[in-house]
């Protein structure tokens, strides 16, 4: 019981960060408004983001390794050993984020929303390409996650 209870929670997180993730690539509209309206939706993003999304993530994690230790004995299923996978993605995913686009937030975060710098549009477009190359590791995470759980629940 405690492993469906588990496996549920990962599939709610899956969905979430899946969604996160495919409405960029569905709607991709950061490109198309003024410097204004960017750099308001930047801060106000990143004053959420910042401090929710270190605890989803690794609270994300935590419950993969609970799934992984309530299933130990079901070590020599693809079910579980996808699940080490997707931890292993996830940690190079964040690290990815950390030493590209979160790096550029504080920066970012200090632009006067009525004054821009210059390379606002540069800047932008940089932090876009490192935030949303993200996607392309994000994205097979939640899928990796999804067929795991699958797997378990139809074994």
């Amino acid at each position: 019981m405690i492993t469906r209870i588990i496996s549920l929670i990962l599939v709610v997180y899956a969905s979430y960060f899946f969604g996160l993730y495919v409405q960029g690539l569905v709607a991709p509209w950061e490109y198309n408004v003024s410097g204004k309206a960017f750099a308001e939706y930047h801060k106000a993003i990143d004053f959420y983001m910042s401090k929710r999304m270190p605890v989803l993530v690794l609270s994300y994690i935590g419950f993969m390794i609970l799934f992984l230790i309530f299933n130990r004995k079901e070590w020599g299923t693809v079910a579980y050993w996808l699940i080490p996978v997707a931890i292993v993605l996830q940690a190079i995913s964040t690290y990815i984020a950390i030493t590209s686009n979160v790096h550029m937030n504080p920066e970012m975060n200090a632009w006067n929303p009525d004054n821009l710098p210059v390379n606002w549009q540069e800047m932008r477009d940089k932090w876009l390409y490192y935030h949303n190359r993200g996607r392309f590791i994000n994205i097979p995470i939640q899928m990796i996650v999804f067929t795991s759980c699958y797997l378990f629940w139809n074994k």
